[in-house]
């Protein structure tokens, strides 16, 4: 994996809602598979 897509993977698989603005959380939800 290059270097990029190593930090893009590891970012996105550690992201909880706790990190996102209140406001985006149930169409997050929502739309989550």
């Amino acid at each position: 994996m290059d270097q990029i897509t190593d930090f893009l993977s590891t970012y996105s698989c550690n992201l909880t809602y706790e990190d996102l603005d209140p406001e985006v959380v149930p169409h997050i939800k929502r739309t989550n598979f």
